[in-house]
């Protein structure tokens, strides 16, 4: 069942039957089946994957496996900001060892 028409103001848009044979071939048999790759956990430290702050990298503060978006907290300027994104647009990352400080030499 169609749900809605790619569209530009009233007029339907033409799709050219490449790109939708290459979309088919990209969905596979599960078109309308979201999997979600990992659970993320609090602490868990993640990046931006997509969107305008993409690269950035974030931990996660809340996620619920029956919700489609997490809480994270990104470092920006040295300030604690946290926000809500959507859980695809995040990837989670191997956690790094603290840095050891070498005592300085005077």
């Amino acid at each position: 069942d169609a749900l809605n028409l790619v569209h530009f103001g009233s007029r339907p848009a033409v799709v050219p039957d490449e790109l939708i044979a290459g979309l088919k071939i990209w969905a596979g048999d599960a078109v309308d089946v979201i999997t979600l790759q990992s659970q993320l956990q609090p602490g868990d430290q993640v990046e931006i994957s997509d969107g305008p702050l993409r690269g950035l990298p974030a931990v996660i503060l809340r996620a619920s496996d029956d919700k489609d978006r997490v809480a994270v907290l990104l470092s920006i300027l040295q300030q604690g900001t946290q926000m809500t994104i959507n859980r695809s647009q995040v990837r989670k990352v191997a956690k790094l060892a603290p840095i050891a400080s070498a005592p300085l030499s005077t």
